[in-house]
């Protein structure tokens, strides 16, 4: 007679194998999504902090403005402050 336990527990071994593999394919292809991702969310702030240069629409060109001036700002709003209080007026 042959032993159908063994081979019964052969194959629930071999399904939790293969679930295994399957949540693991998974996992890999979730992550490498996940890199995906922020790729792409790097190449769009890259691609958006220099695009007013080349874009002709007002939006771009009204945030190159805009941080030019926060830029500005940041230089000289200590200096101005500095000299202020150096000064004493």
């Amino acid at each position: 007679m042959k032993d159908t336990t063994r081979e019964f527990e052969q194959g629930q071994r071999l399904e939790e194998l293969e679930a295994r593999y399957q949540w693991a394919v998974a996992d890999l292809k979730r992550r490498d999504r996940a890199k995906e991702q922020v790729s792409y969310a790097v190449a769009l702030t890259a691609s958006a902090a220099a695009g007013g240069f080349h874009e002709k629409s007002k939006e771009p060109r009204a945030v190159l403005v805009a941080r030019n001036f926060c830029v500005l700002f940041a230089f000289t709003a200590p200096i101005a402050l500095l000299v202020r209080v150096a000064l004493g007026s």
